[in-house]
């Protein structure tokens, strides 16, 4: 059975203790928690971890990245605007909905359902700083995957042992040729209708 989560019991503490230090600090103010208060209660070294084994840097990260992804909150699909559609989804409601078609996959036997969820949920990450490329963007298809394979390569750089999963998810998704694929852009297809 694959644990989407494998920590460290080490690290289950330290995330306990930097959500135990978050709540104090939010019912303190009264407020919610954004990603930014989170990167700045970890800069600050708040978070429970040791300067050993660069944890704050770690820490640090994974805000950065949560961060960048949280900004494909507010890009809306190129596609959609070019043609004028008013309030077109953006970027992360498009992966969130592709992740949870994904999801309804369960029960078929060609496709393994978590894989393909991992594939959605990393499709278009590469656009958090690329933007979202299509076709009438006057790109080239090989100037785009440049651009995505640099972009991608600096995200993956922020998520220290998780790097090389998602660097093989992003190539898998954009370069191989394989049931999943074709489903994942049959997918797209009536995702778009």
């Amino acid at each position: 059975m694959l644990t989407i989560y494998r920590l460290s019991t080490k690290l289950k503490k330290q995330s306990f203790d930097l959500c135990s230090k978050l709540s104090k600090l939010v019912a303190s103010r009264e407020t919610h928690v954004s990603v930014g208060m989170m990167h700045r209660v970890t800069v600050n070294g708040h978070s429970g971890a040791s300067e050993e084994g660069g944890q704050r840097n770690k820490y640090s990260d994974y805000v950065k990245f949560l961060e960048l992804v949280g900004n494909l909150k507010h890009t809306k699909r190129t596609g959609w605007v070019l043609r004028n559609v008013k309030d077109c989804e953006t970027i992360s409601g498009h992966m969130y909905r592709m992740g949870m078609m994904s999801f309804l996959l369960d029960g078929h036997q060609d496709l393994d359902r978590i894989h393909v969820m991992e594939l959605a949920l990393v499709h278009d990450l590469a656009e958090s700083i690329v933007g979202d490329i299509t076709p009438y963007c006057g790109i080239s298809r090989e100037e785009k995957l440049l651009k995505e394979f640099s972009a991608i390569s600096e995200i993956a750089e922020l998520l220290g042992p998780n790097k090389e999963k998602l660097l093989e998810l992003f190539n898998k998704y954009e370069v191989t040729v394989t049931e999943v694929t074709v489903f994942r852009a049959t997918r797209n297809l009536i995702n778009l209708s």
